[in-house]
């Protein structure tokens, strides 16, 4: 019975200690990336809302091919790398934890029912969304963000 009291009493100073500690609560918003190019100034709304996180996006497209698309030259600016990495130094200069969560967009669909008819369609499309992600998780990786989610 002793041995119960003791292991108890360990049991209880362990969640106690882990209580003790407050956690920062994450306070969260989706940065959607824009058209052209940003400043400081963007930033500051987030900053306003008392947000300590930011979720930046890049965007990737699937083409009627099944192939990710993405850096292209048609996509807006702080969907491609480039914006992905004077963004996440905005956030960071003021002050804000980072996660970047890179996207897939269908035009007029809903991912969720993106389907392939092969075999070889489904190889090239996993070729493409692994460099599409690889290439994303490289710069979260070289600008230390905090979270990169898939």
């Amino acid at each position: 019975m002793h041995l119960h009291w003791i292991v108890f009493s360990f049991f209880l100073l362990i969640l106690s200690f882990g209580h003790s500690q407050e956690s920062p609560k994450v306070k969260g918003v989706s940065f959607v990336g824009s058209d052209q190019p940003i400043n400081c100034k963007d930033v500051e709304p987030i900053v306003e809302l008392n947000a300590n996180w930011v979720t930046l996006m890049p965007y990737g497209f699937i083409g009627k091919d099944g192939i990710v698309n993405y850096n292209s030259h048609w996509q807006w600016w702080g969907e491609k790398e480039e914006g992905l990495r004077k963004t996440i130094e905005l956030c960071e200069q003021a002050g804000l934890k980072i996660m970047v969560k890179p996207q897939i967009w269908m035009m007029n669909a809903y991912t969720g029912d993106f389907t392939l008819n092969s075999p070889e369609a489904w190889g090239k499309f996993e070729l493409s969304y692994e460099q599409f992600i690889l290439d994303f998780l490289a710069v979260s990786a070289e600008l230390n963000v905090e979270l990169f989610c898939i």
